[in-house]
């Protein structure tokens, strides 16, 4: 679905040559987990004026490609936004526990505090702030309240668009990878990493009511 309106890089995050991806176009030689390979992609649009945008897609997502970019971006640009995700639909409910991301009809972009990062379509103001995430986030849990508190506190908006759908298959890192201990208990160490972080800055009771907020969202047309 390569057209001219954006420009579409590979990233593979450690993988065994059997398993990489003939599109490869930047290659870790270990696994940096989500984190470090967003921090790798932010920078990529830190040492390049040209791009305004950076649209972050996890491996194990389905969408339809035909204007999948293009109407993000439009949605983002057109409404002030500083990042926007597309709506998950989701074979089981863990894999996309917050009702926020959910699909609810909208035909309008729906705000909301913080966009779960599995897709997330991110502006570069807001790579020129943040620039790089701790490593206590390098596992990915955390990435995406940050982000929304950051906004938050900029007064900077953040939305799910309803009418670009992506389906979120599974876990396919845990999945593929249980003989690696790190990875086999991914959870954990995501939690522990995105626990410390908020404590380290203070903000435990932010990343508690933000997350209640995702967890309760409803919307109504």
């Amino acid at each position: 679905y390569e057209r001219g309106d954006y420009e579409l890089f590979v990233l593979d995050n450690g993988s065994p040559e059997s398993g990489r991806s003939k599109y490869t176009g930047y290659r870790c030689d270990s696994n940096v987990y989500f984190g470090g390979g967003l921090n790798l992609a932010m920078q990529l649009i830190l040492d390049n004026s040209k791009y305004d945008s950076l649209l972050f897609l996890n491996s194990d997502l389905i969408v339809n490609g035909y204007n999948f970019v293009r109407t993000l971006r439009d949605e983002m640009f057109r409404g002030g936004y500083k990042i926007v995700s597309p709506s998950i639909i989701q074979p089981e409910k863990n894999q996309c526990f917050w009702p926020m991301m959910h699909n609810w009809q909208s035909d309008k972009i729906r705000d909301v505090s913080w966009i779960d990062f599995q897709s997330p379509l991110i502006h570069k103001d807001f790579i020129d702030e943040i620039k790089q995430f701790d490593e206590d986030l390098i596992f990915g849990w955390g990435v995406d309240v940050y982000s929304g508190l950051l906004c938050e506190e900029r007064d900077w908006k953040c939305g799910v668009v309803d009418f670009v759908p992506a389906i979120h298959l599974s876990n396919a890192t845990v999945q593929d990878n249980q003989d690696d201990d790190i990875i086999r208990n991914y959870n954990i160490y995501a939690e522990r990493g995105m626990v410390h972080f908020f404590q380290k800055i203070g903000r435990m009771d932010d990343l508690i009511r933000l997350r209640k907020e995702a967890e309760n969202y409803r919307y109504e047309k």
